[in-house]
């Protein structure tokens, strides 16, 4: 009895675009890459380098109505708002500009914000009327961050404005209560109560003012 034929011939199959070849004794080598999977390679990687150095020269907004999925991402926010540069170098800070009860070292100070730099609003205030927040955080970008993130939402506002602001719901508004470390939420609580004592101090230092200026014209 003859039984089947056995085809001793070297076959070969094809996967991930090269040739895998089969030698008569069951032996597999495989064959160099095709230069169309070369050339598809080539083009997948530039267009993957593309994307990415796009998407991480974009600004990560961080905006009062902002809603990271997750706390990495706001992780991530913060860190990037904490590198950026600002022009306040020049600003020389005292230990009176410090936040209490944050382990890093914060300093905040207030002025008033000048005339080219007011925000237009209500008639009834003066552009001098209005404060400006600078920052320095020097020993971490994401205390930074958050410093910055404060700022960004007390710059502009009269005195008045600043001590209404109700710190707890400012914490809830970011999502910052569900994200970060209670030592990190209690220091940002501690950044807004030293903003408001500043605003309390310009407030009290303007009315200083204008009673002195009224005792000048009577």
């Amino acid at each position: 009895m003859v039984g089947p034929r056995c085809s001793m011939r070297p076959r070969s199959d094809r996967s991930c675009g090269g040739v895998i070849k089969h030698d008569g004794q069951g032996r597999r080598r495989r064959a160099r890459l095709s230069p169309s999977f070369i050339l598809i390679m080539i083009v997948t990687m530039i267009l993957i380098i593309t994307i990415t150095a796009r998407f991480s020269h974009q600004q990560p907004m961080l905006s009062l109505s902002s809603s990271p999925s997750s706390s990495a991402q706001l992780y991530r926010q913060l860190i990037w708002l904490g590198r950026q540069n600002d022009d306040n170098g020049h600003y020389h800070y005292t230990d009176d500009d410090r936040v209490p009860g944050c382990v890093s070292r914060v300093y905040v100070a207030c002025n008033w914000m000048p005339e080219n730099e007011s925000k237009t609003g209500s008639d009834r205030v003066q552009p001098r009327d209005r404060l400006l927040y600078t920052v320095r955080a020097e020993d971490s970008p994401l205390t930074r961050g958050l410093a910055k993130l404060l700022t960004s939402k007390l710059n502009g506002k009269t005195p008045e404005e600043v001590l209404a602001v109700d710190g707890e719901e400012l914490v809830e508004h970011f999502g910052l209560a569900h994200s970060l470390t209670p030592q990190r939420t209690n220091g940002f609580v501690s950044m807004i109560r030293h903003m408001q004592r500043q605003a309390d101090e310009k407030r009290r230092e303007r009315q200083r003012l204008l009673r002195g200026r009224k005792k000048r014209l009577s």
